[in-house]
């Protein structure tokens, strides 16, 4: 009982104007470096081909509005916490259009609409419809270790070269792949 993800009305609610620009109002967990490629036109196709060894997710979001900031957060702290089994691409459609133009086809074939927030897993330069929209953490979570267990199953065992994060020093004891 009393597991009810908060809905997306809620979660937003609670944000000082202002919190979206620079940096978050909570704690929020510091990003490895290596961890996120941001995605443009120009460096599309090298950040994909980065996925022919490490699984990654591309979350596609818009700057212009703040909740769908709060997806790539919540995918960036899951990815995080997977100790650079995966790449996240980050594909900001307010800054880049052009992207928008590229992912149109795929969004609507995937989801039946062209909006964003939307994720997908990428296998090998492959995109994998993952989930549009907003999701809680703990569905964010479920669907990144399927497609982990995706790409494993693919032989794409790579790992991202995560630079440390300070008072992270227990990064030479890697658990094992399965749980």
């Amino acid at each position: 009982a009393g597991m009810t993800p908060p809905t997306s009305a809620t979660a937003g609610a609670a944000t000082p104007p202002g919190a979206e620009h620079g940096s978050p109002a909570g704690p929020s967990p510091a990003v490895p470096g290596g961890l996120v490629v941001e995605v443009d036109a120009q460096n599309l196709n090298d950040a994909l081909n980065r996925t022919l060894q490490v699984p990654g997710v591309l979350v596609l979001w818009g700057s212009a509005y703040p909740q769908t900031r709060e997806l790539f957060d919540t995918v960036v702290r899951v990815a995080a916490s997977l100790e650079g089994r995966l790449l996240v691409l980050s594909a900001d459609l307010s800054t880049s259009p052009e992207l928008l133009q590229a992912f149109q086809p795929l969004l609507v074939q995937a989801f039946g609409q062209p909006s964003v927030p939307a994720t997908f897993g990428l296998l090998q330069g492959q995109p994998v419809p993952l989930f549009p929209g907003m999701a809680p953490e703990s569905e964010v979570r479920t669907v990144l270790d399927q497609l982990l267990q995706a790409a494993v199953q693919n032989g794409i065992t790579g790992r991202v070269q995560l630079e440390d994060v300070a008072g992270a020093d227990d990064t030479d004891t890697l658990p094992p792949l399965h749980e």
